[in-house]
């Protein structure tokens, strides 16, 4: 490869696989956490975007359909 064209760049890849991460505390506590703690914000886009639209769905006893916002896990 010619020097001259051979440009170094830097990548770091963070993983996070932490069992029942948003689980415990409800999205909205969470979201406040990131901004107090100063989180950039294009990764709190990222935890925000997988956190938004979520909805609980299922028939009730009377054979309604329910579509419920979540704001927290149920898991």
């Amino acid at each position: 490869m010619d020097d001259g064209m051979w440009n170094e760049r830097e990548v770091l890849m963070i993983f996070l696989d932490i069992a029942n991460a948003f689980n415990s505390l409800p999205w909205p506590v969470i979201h406040s956490a990131l901004e107090a703690k100063e989180v950039p914000e294009y990764l709190r886009g990222v935890i925000e975007d997988y956190l938004s639209d979520r909805y609980l769905t299922y028939i009730d006893r009377e054979d309604s359909f329910v579509r419920s916002p979540m704001t927290c896990d149920v898991s």
